[in-house]
């Protein structure tokens, strides 16, 4: 599909592997309803999108659904997603991988335009999520996560190799009840944003190392890791910790959820 596309309902472009194995978006896709989402892939099929695809509201731009699939239901992104809208109890979200064999390729291209409260760039709910190098989200709100892993079964593979959470609140990495997160390249990670954090790990099962991250704490009370309800998060080898905010904080451990 190419050329531009203005819709207010909250009804996707749905793509079955029933109907069409494969399907491609080039254009720009505007939904200006509340949960909206922009491309659904479900059961197997695989999409594409090179396109801007803006979602607001709690909305989502791609989800890869692979509820109840036998094979991989997978969305790629080279394309802009602009998350807009939406509250931290209605997070607008970029991308979701959802299921296990749900998989999401943010490939070299890839812009994630954080403009909403509480936006979510991209995230693994029981599925994969695939980081490239060259994908840094744009933080432009406050309590904003650039990527999410919900759950167990939910997979952050990252190359990641800069990004900085320069908004209140803010956070790079959070992963909640037992996701997990792999890095495949050294990271320069800062948390630049009043009460912004590197890593938040949180619940029980989740257990997270950061390898060869340099992270640098500058903002007021910014913490480079914060270890929430009996989560382990532990900073590996060849990671390091500069702090330099004003109440700034290497760790956090909180019983508390």
């Amino acid at each position: 599909h190419a050329g531009r596309a203005q819709c207010r309902s909250v009804r996707p472009y749905r793509l079955h592997r029933t109907q069409q194995q494969q399907a491609k978006n080039s254009g720009n896709i505007t939904f200006s309803g509340a949960g909206s989402t922009g491309i659904l892939v479900q059961t197997g099929a695989t999409a594409s999108n090179g396109g801007n695809i803006s979602v607001n509201d709690g909305g989502t731009g791609i989800r890869a659904d692979a509820t109840g699939a036998t094979a991989a239901t997978t969305a790629n992104n080279t394309g802009q997603l602009i998350i807009a809208g939406g509250t931290t109890a209605a997070r607008t979200r970029g991308a979701v991988a959802q299921g296990t064999r749900a998989v999401v390729n943010l490939n070299a291209g890839t812009t994630l335009q954080m403009t909403g409260q509480g936006a979510i760039g991209a995230e693994a709910a029981g599925g994969t999520l695939n980081v490239a190098a060259s994908v840094a989200p744009t933080f432009g709100n406050t309590d904003q996560i650039a990527f999410h892993g919900a759950g167990a079964g939910s997979m952050i593979n990252s190359a990641l190799s800069a990004l900085n959470a320069n908004t209140a609140r803010s956070t790079i990495y959070r992963l909640d009840d037992g996701a997990a997160l792999t890095q495949s390249a050294a990271s320069t990670l800062t948390a630049s944003g009043d009460a912004s954090r590197a890593l938040v790990a949180s619940g029980a099962g989740t257990g997270v190392t950061l390898g060869n991250s340099a992270i640098a704490v500058t903002g007021n009370g910014a913490a480079a890791v914060e270890s929430r309800g009996g989560a382990a998060a532990t900073l590996g080898v060849g990671s390091s910790v500069v702090l330099s905010g004003q109440a700034s904080l290497g760790g956090i451990v909180d019983g508390q959820p």
